[in-house]
């Protein structure tokens, strides 16, 4: 079974969602799901290969917006996020 690169995800939320997740600092721990009110509607838990500084890729559960036309906006799943990684499409992280 082949498993997509982090940066497939990243793209495809990037176009579609108003959301997009910085996969190599997001710690998979899926926080910004259970805050969601609408988590069943909206996120997937992924595998995906995914490394922080393009060595070593490892292949990770990750939380994905498969349904992004169902998010209210109301960025309660960013506040939530431990690391940064989950962030508005108009202000990604700045990354190396």
């Amino acid at each position: 079974m082949s498993v997509p690169d982090w940066k497939e995800y990243y793209e495809k939320m990037k176009e579609t969602a108003p959301l997009v997740i910085h996969y190599p600092i997001c710690g998979g721990g899926d926080e910004c799901i259970y805050v969601c009110p609408f988590s069943d509607k909206i996120w997937e838990v992924v595998p995906m290969k995914v490394s922080l500084f393009g060595v070593k890729y490892k292949v990770r559960l990750r939380p994905f917006m498969a349904h992004p036309e169902n998010c209210r906006k109301c960025y309660i799943c960013v506040q939530a996020c431990p690391t940064g990684a989950l962030r508005p499409v108009d202000n990604p992280v700045k990354h190396p």
